[in-house]
């Protein structure tokens, strides 16, 4: 990453800049580093991006800020950023994007127990992300409703949702091809978190 930051900087490419910026900080966050740095990357973005005019890469900006701010339990500042998201909403090519600013929505409402309006953006979310064959977005969206079935206790629909979003792991993990990546791939605490309810609600439907 250093490297290409180099030739970018060298070539005074802000825009391919701030993309890269976005993979390394979600990366970063993913990985667990420590908050104050994901911030100051965010931060350095915000900068490139005042004097670039493309509407993409805000949004872009905007929801990988929503999502950190929703995995830190700050849902009020997840809030502010999904309604500035929404502003800047309007521009072509939109619709691919639009999938994860619905799921984002739905995971807000549920983080402050409004689980039927969450059901709502995710089964949304969900239409959009199929409709724009996003399968790795898909599975998210399937166990965040079957969380939300849960908090509802229909446990039916719930175990409905989990099967759905551990079939399309299924699906997506048979198409790699190393067995150690596949066990990588399958190994993160969100994925293993469905067959856990899975096995709960198993229990619970007999």
């Amino acid at each position: 990453l250093n490297k290409a930051f180099e030739i970018i900087d060298k070539l005074g490419d802000n825009k391919r800049k701030v993309n890269l910026l976005l993979l390394a900080t979600k990366w970063q966050a993913d990985s667990g580093a420590a908050a104050a740095g994901i911030e100051a990357r965010f931060g350095e973005i915000r900068e490139l991006l005042g004097d670039l005019q493309v509407q993409r890469e805000w949004l872009l900006l905007l929801l990988d800020q929503a999502e950190f701010e929703l995995s830190r339990e700050e849902p009020e500042a997840a809030g502010a950023i999904l309604s500035e998201a929404l502003a800047r909403s309007e521009f072509d090519g939109y619709s691919l994007l639009e999938p994860r600013l619905f799921y984002l929505r739905g995971r807000l409402h549920y983080s402050q127990g409004e689980f039927a309006a969450a059901r709502e953006h995710l089964e949304s979310a969900l239409a959009a992300a199929q409709a724009t064959s996003n399968p790795e977005l898909t599975w998210r969206v399937k166990a965040a409703l079957g969380r939300t079935f849960l908090a509802q206790n229909n446990h039916e629909r719930a175990l409905q949702s989990f099967f759905g979003a551990f079939d399309t792991l299924k699906k997506l993990a048979t198409g790699i091809n190393s067995k150690a990546a596949r066990q990588a791939y399958l190994a993160d605490p969100e994925k293993l978190l469905i067959a856990e309810h899975l096995e709960e609600l198993r229990e619970l439907t007999v």
